[in-house]
């Protein structure tokens, strides 16, 4: 079981309002997956064309071997293909992601406890 808050997340300078849909769902460990982001402007409307930036890792142990997650495909309508996400171990684990489109860019970041 995982605790996590994945949707409608603003970014710092609240320009964009992503959400992440896991995929499967309950999240699995030890396991690549591959998930789909969605993100939209403050005002709601779907981001098409963007460049997306992903990182994972474990704040409380920086030893633990994470995989570098990247954006695959624009699906269309503000949606994004993200392959590479991996949870070897429980605990905290922190998604950074950064969203640049039309000369705008802005990062959040989305926590996970993986029990």
């Amino acid at each position: 079981p995982a605790v996590a808050f994945f949707w409608d997340v603003p970014s710092h300078n609240r320009v964009y309002r992503p959400s992440m849909i896991p995929s499967p769902d309950p999240i699995e460990r030890n396991r690549s997956l591959t998930w789909t982001v969605e993100i939209r402007t403050a005002a709601d409307a779907p981001v098409e064309g963007a460049s997306l930036a992903l990182e994972s890792w474990m704040p409380d142990d920086e030893n633990v071997r994470v995989g570098r997650p990247r954006a695959i495909a624009d699906l269309g309508g503000g949606f994004y293909r993200v392959e590479g996400l991996r949870f070897d171990s429980p605990g905290w684990w922190n998604l950074r992601l950064a969203i640049s489109s039309a000369g705008l860019t802005d990062s959040l970041a989305f926590n996970v406890v993986l029990r």
